[in-house]
């Protein structure tokens, strides 16, 4: 009881001090997908990259010792021969609990943000994948807390202003921007797309929005919830002893922050995520249906934590009689997210080959 004072207190403090300056207003653009963005446009070899740019600095409220953080991104480019004016971005969080499990874990190399990061690039996206400030392992605790998605999020949204700042440089279409992640990016996605009350942060490029008009989410909820023994069955698929438990504290549960005329997100979850419970993927789902936001859960049966074999499968599903996998549906619903309908096709002879 005394450790859930603590950190209730230590949450309601956090809170306080990110009070200023607010986030932009997010912007729901007009429905329209488009299929030149869902297939591949460009080969793996035409795809380019820029390593090691820092675009931001910050201090991290989780460290004792050597507490300034430079914040460091890799991004990755369509094809030298793309000779589009605009084009759309994709700024991409990587998973790892908001713990520092592996050195340079945002890396474009790395091979899970590699196989997301690729996709998108050979379709046509500019990717940026960033690192944003963790906890220490001998503060694990904050897990029972908002403040990591929270500091992770004012990183965020300094990736995205450094994107704008770079839009004439990079030609990025600053109409245009998706923010996505997996598990803990996820969680820091989501809260992105539908927070309105936590800071816009200080970890750089200030002078430029950092508002966005699109969320992809792989394993993620907006419920303080997560390494879980069990998790339940059907309909609520509710989790056993969650070792990891804010939901008692201020911010626990962020999903009634979703409201009407907020951007799409699409997710994906598997049903027995233990890690990140699929119960919150579920109760984002029925907030948005009960307030009309354009949220597309893919639900993914049988599967565990961040199921990328069956996120990027592009095979029908042959067992099921399925004729198009997740993997379109998801591309399809962000280029609808970004009204790329309207935007300028990319091409290329791979892209050609499959018309």
């Amino acid at each position: 009881m005394a450790l859930r004072m603590i950190v209730r207190v230590s949450s309601l403090a956090y809170c306080a001090v990110a009070a200023d300056p607010p986030p932009p207003a997010n912007v729901a653009l007009p429905w329209g997908p488009a299929d030149c963005f869902v297939n591949k446009a460009f080969e793996d070899s035409e795809v380019y990259f820029e390593r090691n740019i820092e675009f931001g600095s910050a201090d991290n409220p989780f460290k004792l010792f050597k507490k300034h953080d430079k914040l460091l991104l890799d991004v990755a480019f369509p094809s030298a021969n793309d000779t589009r004016s605009l084009r759309p971005v994709l700024v991409w969080l990587h998973g790892g609990a908001f713990l520092p499990l592996m050195k340079n874990y945002w890396s474009v190399d790395n091979y899970e943000n590699h196989q997301m990061v690729m996709t998108m690039a050979t379709r046509g996206y500019v990717v940026v994948s960033m690192d944003y400030r963790v906890v220490p392992f001998f503060d694990i605790k904050e897990l029972n807390t908002i403040r990591p998605p929270v500091v992770a999020l004012e990183d965020a949204r300094a990736a995205v202003r450094f994107v704008r700042k770079m839009a004439s440089e990079w030609r990025i279409d600053t109409s245009r921007i998706a923010v996505g992640g997996d598990s803990a990016g996820a969680i820091t996605a989501m809260a992105y797309g539908f927070t309105k009350h936590f800071s816009d942060g200080h970890s750089g490029n200030a002078g430029y929005s950092s508002s966005i008009n699109s969320v992809l989410a792989v394993s993620g909820s907006m419920v303080d919830l997560a390494f879980c023994d069990s998790v339940g069955g059907a309909p609520d698929y509710e989790p056993v002893h969650c070792h990891f438990n804010g939901t008692a504290v201020p911010d626990g549960d962020l999903t009634d922050d979703i409201s009407t005329g907020d951007i799409p997100a699409v997710m994906l979850h598997g049903t027995v995520d233990n890690i990140v419970p699929y119960a919150g993927a579920l109760k984002a789902y029925a907030r948005a249906q009960e307030v009309g936001v354009n949220l597309e859960l893919f639900t993914i049966p049988g599967a565990n934590h961040v199921p990328y074999n069956d996120v990027f499968n592009n095979v029908p599903d042959t067992i099921t009689g399925g004729t198009e996998p997740y993997f379109l549906k998801w591309l399809t619903h962000l280029s609808g997210s970004l009204n790329l309908a309207e935007a300028e096709c990319p091409s290329s002879s791979a892209q050609m080959m499959q018309v």
